[in-house]
């Protein structure tokens, strides 16, 4: 009896000298894992906070923790590297990621934006690209392949890209349709881009060109007065005056009473009572001038309403108003609040039909990422 008591102490010391450190071991692991996944969590949260501090803690202490992470802490050290400006440590995070089929999507997402930071286009394009290829669907993979596309002025590969961001919501119809007759106008193809969006600005006056070398007077007079109700500008008017009958062309109260036949098209509108005033001044029909401007000034004062109001009475005081008055009308790029002298698709920066026009102290920036698709996984460094 007594030598069977001794055999079973025996046994259980010995369970216990083989067993008890695995099983502290797997304690610790466990306890680790913990840890190292709570710290992936809060390094993620610092990073969408634009934290850089609480970020590397956390990043150094998960990558010291986790061992089988699934590429996570790759991750999180691509993402604190970028918001910290280390561009070489965030690529050779991102890089890593592409071993995995599970996160080589997150690595070409990382890298993509790490070479939009740096500027990189041609290399962004390229894993742009690669992007589309898999997720073909994605909003922001749309949004930022197209951009980039039209950006290289590749408008082949940039047309296709329109539909497909329709679908994704990327754009609405009427912003595709735009954008098409944008493409169609950097072409030279006026007649194309009207036909895609006749309620395009720039698409409507480059068709107004087109048509007065075709004689298409009464197309153009229904045109200009359409739009004219909608919007005034300089050229509208410019094309309304080359279509008057023979006998106001040398008769200049004949010419105003043609030309305020479209002013009528739209009486509340400033400008088109300014460019108006600007036809009488011409004419030297001052006192017709003066009245329209005066109602330009009641609507909306501007500089040049001021400017204009100054020739006339330079007596009365207007002269000192003129910096006092908005801005006109004029072609606005509404991304850089940059003025151009006329319609371009395709600004310096970079920015595809972005200029529109309108009032520049109206611009309205949208600090939207819904197009762009972004999230708090890409935040951006430089604004951080």
């Amino acid at each position: 009896m007594a030598l069977l008591y001794l055999c079973s102490l025996v046994l259980r010391v010995i369970r216990v000298i083989i067993f008890t450190p695995k099983a502290i071991t797997n304690t610790l692991e466990k306890r680790a894992h913990k840890n190292g996944m709570q710290s992936l969590t809060y390094g993620l949260s610092a990073v969408a906070a634009g934290d850089i501090k609480a970020a590397s803690y956390y990043t150094k202490r998960a990558t010291k923790l986790l061992k089988d992470d699934y590429g996570l802490v790759s991750l999180l050290s691509g993402l604190t590297a970028r918001l910290k400006g280390d561009e070489k440590v965030a690529e050779t995070s991102f890089k890593s990621l592409l071993k995995r089929d599970e996160t080589s999507f997150l690595g070409i997402r990382g890298l993509l934006q790490t070479a939009l930071d740096r500027g990189d286009d041609r290399y962004a394009r390229v894993l742009a690209r690669q992007a589309f290829e898999t997720n073909p669907k994605q909003a922001w993979i749309i949004k930022t392949l197209y951009d980039l596309e039209v950006k290289h002025k590749d408008y082949e590969a940039a047309y296709p890209l329109l539909q497909k961001g329709v679908s994704a919501g990327v754009f609405s119809k009427d912003e595709a349709r735009t954008h098409e007759a944008a493409m169609d106008l950097i072409d030279d193809n006026a007649a194309q881009a009207f036909k895609t969006a006749p309620h395009f600005t720039p698409a409507c006056l480059a068709v107004l060109k087109t048509w007065k070398t075709e004689g298409k007077r009464r197309k153009s007079l229904n045109l200009i007065k359409k739009k004219w109700a909608m919007s005034p500008h300089p050229d509208l008017i410019s094309a309304w005056i080359s279509w008057a009958p023979k006998k106001a062309q040398d008769n200049a109260q004949r010419m105003m009473a043609w030309v305020e036949d479209l002013q009528r098209l739209n009486q509340g509108s400033a400008s088109s009572n300014l460019y108006v005033a600007e036809v009488a001044l011409r004419y030297d029909l001052n006192a017709q001038a003066k009245r329209f401007l005066q109602l330009a000034i009641e609507i909306k004062p501007t500089m040049r309403a001021y400017q204009l109001m100054a020739q006339l009475d330079s007596r009365s005081g207007w002269q000192d108003l003129i910096s006092k008055g908005s801005h006109d009308a004029a072609w606005v790029c509404t991304i850089t609040g940059r003025i151009y002298e006329t319609w371009r698709g395709l600004t310096e920066a970079g920015h595809f039909n972005t200029v529109e026009w309108m009032y520049p102290d109206d611009r309205k920036i949208d600090y939207s990422t819904r197009a762009s698709g972004q999230s708090f996984f890409l935040t951006d460094s430089k604004a951080a």
